[in-house]
């Protein structure tokens, strides 16, 4: 028996299928293509030719510096509230560069008719947008954090939903709600960017999650492609994986996507992203089904990427590795499950890999509950006490089982 990694579902359950299918690939380069006999690390890749970004990716200022510190004096609205109100030095400390940066407000590039141009001048005065963005800096500022929300004719109470620009008509613009942390916003940290020097870096914050469900994390590579997508940076090679891979996790955008009854639908992570003298390399975790080809799967990929001269690295691939629910294995362990339990479960494949790949006949077997938060490759990694001694005593019977 194994520890089974992945499932969304009970893991106590036999997991017979797709254990541990897995095919890694992935990466794109600009400069020059690295040198006979160099290795790929055991993981396929996908290169692209020189140039695209070249010349310092993060060099010359690009970025504006939007590091802030966490350090806050105190969490209490009602003393900052207070401090802002009776101390004139705490008051101008927080207005001052509120006021600053709208003071000359914007300018209009050329192109609005004086028809429009009035017609936008007389809205923001009625609305009194400068001042409500203005005190939206102020609230940040002063209790950590604020947002101004456009409210729209007919959309007032889906202010939780995105902004559908199909439903909105010219005159709907009902002006801006500020809000605060008071209020439940929150500042996100998940893209910093501070200068060093010329240079500025960036830092993007992800949520981890096993490589058989990206889809319960969130992927820090991707984000950082699309800031550089958006910034302009890295050329056809970077916009081609934002495309190819950044908004889903089924291999819809790598031409791969599929399932069989047997394991279900495709996965592919995109895991590991890098920059190093001049060549950017990506490389992808698939865990494809079990009636699966592998060789087809990287062709596929290699030849989608193809067009922003992307080429394939040698590496691994596990062929997937699947028990019949119907053999003598499963079926024992299932009835020990159910039978102490009290339910009647039936086993599933998962896309995790285990040492049960190892065995002829070998499925995972445990141990997580149904219900119970899947902590595995998460920083606080641990086991109910209660669960472990439950999950002893099913394992036990399950030994005696197999063993007549």
């Amino acid at each position: 028996m194994s520890k089974k990694h992945g499932s969304g579902r009970d893991r106590r359950r036999a997991a017979g299928g797709r254990g541990g299918r897995s095919s890694d690939f992935g990466s794109a380069t600009a400069g020059e293509a690295p040198a006979r006999g160099t290795k790929s690390r055991g993981r396929d890749g996908l290169r692209a030719p020189g140039g695209a970004l070249s010349g310092g990716l993060f060099s010359g200022g690009r970025f504006s510096d939007t590091s802030w510190p966490s350090a806050p004096l105190t969490d209490n609205p009602a003393l900052l509230t207070a401090l802002y109100r009776e101390s004139w030095l705490a008051k101008r400390i927080i207005d001052m560069p509120c006021e600053d940066m709208t003071r000359s407000w914007y300018t209009l590039s050329p192109g609005l008719s004086p028809e429009d141009l009035e017609s936008l001048r007389r809205t923001e005065a009625r609305h009194e947008i400068r001042r409500e963005i203005t005190n939206a800096v102020r609230w940040a500022r002063l209790y950590g954090g604020a947002c101004a929300l456009m409210v729209l004719r007919g959309q007032e109470d889906r202010l939780e939903e995105p902004l559908d620009p199909d439903f909105i008509a010219p005159g709907d613009f009902r002006g801006l709600l500020v809000r605060d942390r008071v209020d439940g916003v929150e500042p996100s940290l998940e893209i910093e960017t501070a200068l060093e020097g010329t240079n500025t870096r960036i830092v993007v914050t992800g949520v981890p999650a096993h490589a058989s469900m990206p889809e319960k994390g969130r992927n820090a590579a991707k984000m950082l492609l699309r800031v550089l997508r958006d910034l302009d940076i890295g050329g056809e090679p970077v916009a081609l994986l934002v495309e190819a891979s950044c908004d889903e996790e089924r291999g819809e955008g790598l031409g791969i996507a599929g399932c069989d009854a047997v394991s279900g639908p495709l996965t592919v992570n995109l895991g590991l992203l890098s920059l190093k003298e001049g060549q950017l390399s990506v490389t992808y975790d698939c865990r494809y089904p079990v009636m699966f080809n592998g060789q087809t799967v990287r062709a596929t990929v290699a030849k989608r990427l193809s067009a922003a001269g992307f080429r394939m690295l040698p590496g691994r691939d596990s062929v997937p590795h699947h028990v019949p629910e119907t053999s003598e294995l499963v079926q024992k362990l299932m009835g020990v499950y159910n039978g102490i339990l009290g339910v009647e479960e039936k086993p599933f494949a998962i896309g995790g890999g285990t040492s049960a790949r190892h065995l002829e006949a070998g499925v995972a077997f445990g141990m997580l509950f149904p219900g119970e938060p899947e902590l595995e490759h998460q920083p606080d990694e641990s086991i109910d006490l209660g669960s472990f001694v439950k999950a002893a005593r099913i394992y036990a019977y399950a030994i005696l089982a197999l063993c007549r």
